[in-house]
């Protein structure tokens, strides 16, 4: 195949890619009517469960297609309410979003900066990039032990699997997918912004939240490995700014879709989980006080549930190595290893 139809691929790839995320964003913003801050953040969550969820059924590619296909069925479903209700989008509001502006540049900046990167000890200590080798050339999850790992979660292995499909894989692509998952974050910061306030305020809010995010995403790039560190608690922030700022109907399957996300990342995001979920609980409570309505038990058994979905979540992933990919050498090591996955989680 000559060069200029690979190229004519590889922008056809991506532009179905950014189509379908587009389809995203009308669906979200027409139908669902939520934040648009935290759209970035709620669609790598949601593609990432997505592909995950085909992994555990040994479909991960499917799910990749999957999160294409309905982002593109969402866009048309989006769009005809639009035209239905003959509404138009406020192009100059959104030209003069700072929000926009910080995840356009964000985003070239991060390319740039990750175009040359490389790996240190990329086969001995890098298990999320030898996660995303398998996952890219295998197409599913290890299906061999992984001695050093075995309680480990896929990390930010599916989103990069799902972007580096259609922009294809490199290790310095790698870090341009993880750091996607800083900016997105970033971006949700930008709703501390929706209330009126002056514009020094403003314009030095948004300096803070370029700096910050810059230095948490060069973490992974001064150490030159894919570490999950920092998105955890990155991602575990823009939880917290959820609770606080997030509104619209969706708002708490929103809320569990970026936990259920978290959970993925690394075990340990399920101590934040359990504290923000608090929060929540809390914020909840009150809110019903307000309204007159006194409904503590519902809404601590609520909480209780809440927390729960992103240990299935997280728990589904080491009970698939335990017994669908057949991990460990007998019946009794795999149950052996089942106990202590269990006993990690709690």
């Amino acid at each position: 195949m000559r060069l200029c139809e690979l190229g004519v691929i590889y922008l056809l790839r991506i532009g179905i890619l950014l189509i379908s995320v587009w389809g995203y964003f009308v669906f979200y913003r027409i139908k669902l009517k939520l934040s648009p801050y935290f759209f970035p953040i709620s669609f790598i969550s949601f593609a990432s469960i997505i592909v995950y969820l085909g992994g555990l059924c040994n479909r991960l590619k499917d799910g990749g297609y999957a999160v294409i296909i309905i982002g593109l069925l969402a866009g048309a479903f989006g769009g005809l309410l639009l035209i239905k209700s003959r509404k138009t989008i406020a192009v100059k509001s959104i030209i003069r979003e700072p929000a926009l502006w910080f995840l356009i540049i964000s985003v070239i900046w991060a390319y740039v900066i990750t175009g040359t990167m490389t790996i240190s000890h990329a086969d001995d200590f890098g298990h999320w990039y030898r996660l995303c080798k398998i996952m890219n050339y295998d197409g599913g999850f290890i299906d061999a032990p992984d001695l050093e790992y075995r309680t480990y979660v896929p990390g930010t292995a599916v989103w990069i699997f799902f972007v580096t499909r259609f922009i294809g894989f490199s290790i310095h692509k790698c870090f341009f997918s993880q750091s996607l998952i800083y900016i997105a974050c970033g971006t949700a910061c930008f709703c501390i912004f929706e209330k009126q306030c002056v514009d020094r305020e403003k314009l030095l809010g948004c300096m803070s939240i370029a700096i910050g995010f810059v230095i948490s995403l060069t973490l992974d790039v001064g150490v030159y490995e894919l570490l999950v560190d920092a998105v955890v608690a990155t991602v575990a922030f823009t939880e917290l700014l959820l609770v606080a700022r997030g509104k619209g109907r969706g708002v708490y399957l929103q809320f569990l879709l970026i936990m259920s996300f978290a959970a993925l990342i690394k075990t340990s995001s399920i101590l934040f989980c359990f504290f923000t979920v608090i929060v929540w609980a809390i914020k909840e409570g009150r809110k019903l006080n307000e309204e007159g309505e006194s409904k503590a038990g519902y809404v601590w058994f609520k909480a209780i549930v809440t927390f729960a979905v992103p240990i299935i979540f997280s728990s589904l992933y080491k009970l698939s190595l335990n017994y669908y990919h057949k991990i460990g050498n007998s019946a009794g090591n795999q149950h052996f290893i089942l106990e202590k996955n269990i006993l990690f989680v709690f």
